[in-house]
């Protein structure tokens, strides 16, 4: 991996392909409400941080343009957890970017918080996070 993750059409992070500046509202999906600026400024700026992280399942959670938990893992799922526990009051509402496919343990433990946006390079079949 080049540390560079692709969502649609961005391929992130080279000058002036953020999401905020690139991707449209058709190439999103969406479950429940729509992201706002300061939510697809999070990703934006979760990626920058998983760019150094591209060695092995990692996991940014970002609130408020804040990191509030980065963290490497044997898995995805062990990366997320350690993520979340950083700060998890502090994640509550945040986006998650993961470097990894999701898989279905890593959606189950999402669903178990609350998350404005989250992201994946894939989702394994079944990986669900909507409520």
């Amino acid at each position: 991996m080049s540390g560079n993750l692709v969502l649609g059409d961005c391929r992130f992070i080279g000058p002036g392909n953020g999401l905020v500046s690139t991707i449209s509202e058709a190439d999103m999906l969406q479950a429940g409400k729509h992201p706002g600026k300061t939510n697809l400024t999070d990703l934006d700026n979760a990626l920058n941080i998983l760019k150094f992280l591209s060695d092995r399942p990692a996991a940014v959670i970002m609130k408020h343009n804040n990191p509030s938990g980065a963290a490497y893992g044997n898995t995805v799922a062990e990366a997320y957890d350690k993520a979340n526990m950083a700060d998890r009051i502090a994640a509550f509402g945040g986006c998650l970017v993961v470097n990894r496919p999701m898989d279905k343990q890593v959606a189950e433990m999402v669903r178990n918080n609350y998350l404005e946006v989250v992201a994946a390079p894939d989702f394994e079949e079944g990986a669900s996070i909507s409520l």
